[in-house]
C-alpha cells in the first residue's frame, strides 16, 4: 500500500491531470495535524501542473478555514461555478463540520454551485457519523488505495474458484498473495531487467488494488504509488478513477 505521501503525491498528479480545466481548492482547517499534509499536497500539485517555485502561493488556491459556517466558506467562493475541494485531513471534527456546511451551502444556493469534496482513506473510519445524503450531494470522493468490490467479476470469479476447491472463502492475506503472484509474474514474464531499471513500466491490475511502482531515487528500493479514487453514489462507492492512468499489461 502507498505511505501517505506517495497517496498525495499520485493525487496531485491525478488532479493536475484530470482536473486542469477545474477549480481545484486545498483546504485547510488550521489543524496543526493536518499542516504538513496541506503544504505537501500543495507543492506536489504545483510541481505536477509545472508551475515554478514562485507560483506556489497563487498557483494553488488555498481555502483556510479557521471557523466552518456558512460566511466564512461563501465569502471564500466566487458567487457561482464548479469547485473541487480537497481535503487532506484527519480531523474527525473538522471533516464532519465541513461536510455539514458544505452541505448547507449546496443546499441553500442550489444552482449555484457544481462541488465536490475529495478527501482520504480515513475518512472510512467516520463513515457511519456522516449523513450518507450530504456523502452523495457533494459526490465526496475518496483516495482508497485498496479496496475488494464484491461486484467485479473477477473478485466474484476468484471466490466463487475459491470456494469449490477449498470449502470456504479467501481471506484478505490469500487474496494480497494472489495479487502479488500475479504482479510479478506479469512483470518478470518477458524481461525481468526492465522491471529493474524502470519499475513504473510494469503495472498490473489486482483483485484488492493496483500494483504499481517506482524508484523514488537511483539505487533506492521501489515505493508503491497506485491509488483509486471512490465516489458515493447510489449509497455505495464508485470507482470513478485511479493513477497512474496508464493500462496494465
Amino acid at each position: 500500500v502507498p505511505s501517505e505521501s506517495m497517496q498525495l503525491q499520485s493525487l496531485a498528479e491525478f488532479l493536475a491531470s484530470e482536473y486542469a480545466d477545474s477549480n481545484v481548492v486545498v483546504v485547510n482547517g488550521g489543524r496543526l495535524r493536518d499542516t504538513d499534509n496541506v503544504n505537501f499536497l500543495k507543492t506536489r500539485l504545483a510541481k505536477a501542473k509545472n508551475l515554478p517555485d514562485s507560483a506556489l502561493a497563487t498557483g494553488v488556491q488555498e481555502m483556510r478555514l479557521w471557523e466552518i459556517n456558512y460566511e466564512t466558506i461563501t465569502m471564500r467562493m466566487r458567487e457561482s461555478g464548479s469547485y473541487v475541494f480537497v481535503v487532506p485531513s484527519k480531523d474527525n471534527v473538522f471533516i464532519t463540520q465541513f461536510i455539514s456546511e458544505m452541505y448547507n451551502v449546496k443546499f441553500t444556493d442550489r444552482e449555484k454551485y457544481h462541488i465536490t469534496i475529495i478527501g482520504m482513506e480515513d475518512w472510512l473510519k467516520i463513515e457511519d457519523n456522516l449523513d450518507i445524503n450530504h456523502l452523495q450531494t457533494l459526490n465526496v470522493t475518496l483516495v482508497v488505495p485498496s479496496r475488494l468490490d464484491h461486484n467485479n467479476y473477477r473478485v466474484h470469479n476468484f471466490f466463487g474458484d475459491y470456494y469449490r476447491k477449498k470449502g470456504y472463502e479467501p481471506n484478505e492475506f490469500t487474496l494480497q498473495g494472489f495479487d502479488l503472484a500475479g504482479y510479478l509474474i506479469n512483470a518478470l514474464e518477458f524481461d525481468g531487467r526492465e522491471w529493474f531499471t524502470a519499475p513504473e513500466n510494469s503495472m498490473y491490475q489486482g483483485l484488492l488494488k493496483d500494483y504499481s511502482f517506482k524508484r523514488v531515487m537511483e539505487k533506492s528500493g521501489v515505493e508503491a504509488t497506485g491509488i483509486k479514487l471512490y465516489e458515493y453514489d447510489n449509497f455505495k462507492m464508485k470507482e470513478v478513477g485511479k493513477w497512474p492512468l496508464q493500462k496494465s499489461k
